[in-house]
């Protein structure tokens, strides 16, 4: 097994180590609605750069079918450069 970096990443074990990890991710979906991984994954990982590849094959005249979306960052991103844009998680 791979040793890790000292402090790179800190192992956490029990529930009272995880303990108000999360409050402020849980409190922001319940304001917006969302669920709370939605939340972590706008937080943590936007999407830009993935829809910036996938824009360089869309036109106006596009149709696209994503299966798979999960949050739906890159298909937010890129729906308004399609014609028709369905994303199906």
């Amino acid at each position: 097994m791979k040793k890790m970096k000292e402090g790179f990443h800190k192992k956490v074990d029990t529930a009272k180590e995880w303990q108000g990890r999360y409050d402020e991710f849980i409190s922001k979906a319940k304001k917006s609605y969302k669920s709370v991984a939605g939340v972590l994954d706008e937080e943590w990982y936007p999407g830009e750069r993935q829809a910036s590849i996938v824009q360089k094959y869309l036109t106006k005249e596009s149709s696209v079918l994503e299966i798979g979306c999960g949050a739906g960052r890159v298909s937010s991103i890129s729906r308004p450069i399609a014609k028709n844009f369905i994303a199906q998680i």
